[in-house]
């Protein structure tokens, strides 16, 4: 397990902002990472970090985006750096009238940006799309020049908090995204997609991996899913920002079953995170923890499941001394991969 440096040589990155989504690479244990508006508010202007174990960066490219988006999440394989360019866009008009900073606008292309990793910024490849909303990654890798990139993806805007920029009103029907897998042709001459695939009926969001799979390919992938389907008794008849995440999502890629949990009529779960088992180097083996809101018992829940096991329900449960927020995105860090820490 390695250990990352406390700190490196200041100044390095001279972007103006780092993405909330790093990935690390399992086999060097370098950090691969992006600044979106990296030379400021509104600017097209993109960089690509790669950072070793030792706060060096190794490699790092700058170019632009077709337009300027909320570039939140990327993908990356063995061999590239995957860009996915969805219209949740924004302008300095928007920001004058005092709008929300982004909106989603249904009548832009959609890119998926392949940049090699050992390449510079005139190796870029941009395939083009028709109009679709995608935001987090699950995970990318290649087979050569042939690139698969798993995302949800839905027919319109996904989130709620992203109004139409052309005023319609938010469509909960064409916002439910399924898992997809993207796949574009380094070696073809056509900006088209190759193909795009749907891999499961889970209707959700913030899909996780065995991150030791990263950049690989890889067979079990976990999401939080919602199903309007099953009972509701929530406080207000909602959740956090209207996301009724009420079920958890295992897919085998290699089979195509999936598994799921049911979180009950008056619980929502907040992003997991997955915990290899000790001593294990088996993809999938090990285990996924939570956060439970108890909403009708205003408190959360640490849940813990077997990873490939969730449908049998948790393995075991801790109710914290106090209710946490609604929330997405954590992290489990193993101790090791700490720096060492004084004792009190």
């Amino acid at each position: 397990m390695r250990k990352y440096a406390a700190s490196g040589r200041p100044g390095q990155i001279t972007s103006q902002t780092f993405t909330a989504h790093p990935k690390f690479d399992p086999t060097t244990g370098d950090m691969c990472a992006f600044g979106y508006a990296a030379k400021g508010l509104i600017t097209k202007d993109m960089v690509y970090y790669e950072i070793s174990p030792e706060n060096e960066i190794k490699h790092e490219v700058w170019f632009e985006l077709p337009y300027y988006c909320m570039m939140h999440d990327f993908g990356l394989t063995e061999d590239y750096a995957c860009f996915h360019v969805v219209p949740i866009v924004s302008s300095w008009e928007r920001l004058e009238e005092r709008k929300p900073h982004f909106g989603f606008d249904t009548t832009k292309e959609v890119y998926l940006g392949i940049l090699p990793r050992r390449g510079d910024a005139k190796d870029i490849r941009w395939f083009k799309a028709p109009n679709c909303f995608a935001s987090h990654v699950m995970n990318a890798f290649n087979d050569g020049e042939m690139v698969y990139f798993d995302v949800p993806m839905a027919k319109n805007n996904g989130f709620p908090f992203f109004p139409d920029v052309h005023g319609a009103p938010f469509n909960r029907e064409e916002a439910a995204a399924v898992m997809t897998r993207w796949a574009v042709n380094m070696g073809d001459k056509s900006d088209a997609f190759h193909s795009m695939t749907r891999l499961s009926d889970f209707v959700g969001e913030f899909p996780r991996i065995d991150d030791r799979y990263a950049a690989m390919p890889y067979r079990h992938g976990f999401m939080l899913a919602q199903d309007f389907q099953r009972p509701l008794e929530l406080p207000n008849g909602r959740s956090m920002s209207g996301l009724m995440t009420n079920l958890l999502g295992h897919m085998d890629h290699a089979t195509g079953k999936t598994k799921q949990y049911f979180t009950g009529p008056t619980s929502t779960l907040q992003e997991p995170a997955f915990i290899p088992r000790p001593g294990s180097v088996d993809e999938g083996d090990g285990y996924l923890v939570a956060v439970e809101n108890m909403l009708a018992e205003n408190r959360s829940d640490l849940v813990l499941f077997d990873a490939l096991r969730i449908d049998e329900g948790p393995i075991a449960r801790m109710p914290l001394e106090l209710r946490l927020r609604g929330g997405l995105h954590g992290n489990w860090v193993p101790a090791a991969m700490l720096p060492d820490q004084p004792r009190a």
